[in-house]
């Protein structure tokens, strides 16, 4: 197993606080075939400082990206990482968070056991361990803080309206790497447009194991709300912007469309166009075409929300 190479990606943004303990967590692996690709979007901190660091350190192991000082944000900063990754499997890495020693061992042998080297696009993700700021945990189970269920990935329809693929577990290979980039700006996140691209061309496995702490620090980019009655109760009455988040989801789906029509089949392609174009309708016609199309959302109140306010 150690021919074969992983590169990780590391997307940094004022990281200073907790990336040290990523950065030994990444190099006390288990699995030694690995490059660290690095890129940071224009720190204000001393990040920087400490991944250049870590850099002159191991100057075989890690590479730190020229930024030439452009804010691309998060998606912008893991394009420009895919353009200078070239490894045959893909892992991306969040600054704040720490992985288990066997991680890349773990993720890496599902990916091989399930790679049938025939150029279909693979995606491999895995549960998380949920942590406050002080490494105290919350929950042993990501899946289980969130209520999602990760086997409910099989179908673009029930992907484009909700994900359930978090990008720091993710592991995906060269042919998903190449069909998903460049990812657009309009795509909700990275890990979301990726897995969508390898749930339409190709397959997802996970594996039911949590293989990180997941640091939740107020900061976070994306992060985990446990699914208890308070919490929906904010979701569903108290977030103002919940509308807009669901149209965010179609005009994510209609530019899918776009960027990959030629290869979707009819049932792919009539289910993006009928989701991607509900705010057009009137409102008694979105909750028709929502119900054709047999959109859900993980847990019924979930779906009640999707449909009271779509």
């Amino acid at each position: 197993m150690n021919a074969v190479e992983v590169d990780i990606l590391l997307a940094t943004f004022n990281g200073e606080l907790y990336i040290d303990q990523l950065l030994d967590s990444i190099f006390t692996q288990t699995y030694s075939a690995w490059r660290l690709l690095i890129r940071d979007d224009c720190s204000s901190d001393g990040t920087v400082i400490k991944i250049k660091s870590f850099a002159e350190k191991c100057p075989d192991k890690v590479i730190v990206l020229d930024n030439k000082n452009k804010r691309l944000g998060v998606v912008g900063n893991f394009n420009a990482l895919l353009n200078e990754s070239s490894a045959r499997y893909i892992m991306f890495a969040d600054q704040d968070d720490i992985w288990f020693p066997k991680k890349i061992d773990l993720t890496l042998s599902k990916a091989i056991e399930s790679d049938n080297n025939d150029n279909m696009p693979l995606l491999v993700h895995t549960d998380l361990c949920v942590v406050d700021k002080n490494l105290i945990q919350l929950s042993g189970s990501f899946w289980s803080y969130q209520a999602i269920d990760p086997a409910r990935a099989g179908k673009l329809k029930d992907l484009m309206v909700q994900n359930v693929v978090t990008g720091c577990t993710m592991l995906i290979n060269r042919s998903l790497a190449e069909m998903a980039m460049p990812i657009p700006d309009e795509s909700k996140m990275h890990d979301w447009w990726i897995a969508m691209v390898a749930v339409a061309f190709g397959k997802i496995e996970f594996i039911p194991e949590s293989t990180i702490l997941y640091r939740q620090h107020g900061r976070n980019d994306t992060g985990a709300k446990r699914w208890d009655l308070y919490n929906l109760f904010k979701y569903m009455f108290l977030g103002r912007k919940l509308h807009q988040k669901i149209i965010d989801t179609e005009n994510q789906a209609l530019v899918f469309l776009r960027s990959y029509h030629d290869d979707l089949t009819r049932q792919q392609v009539v289910t993006l166009e009928m989701f991607g174009t509900l705010d057009k309708k009137n409102f008694f016609v979105r909750r028709l075409i929502a119900l054709r199309l047999g959109l859900r959302k993980h847990k019924f109140l979930r779906s009640v929300g999707l449909y009271v306010f779509m």
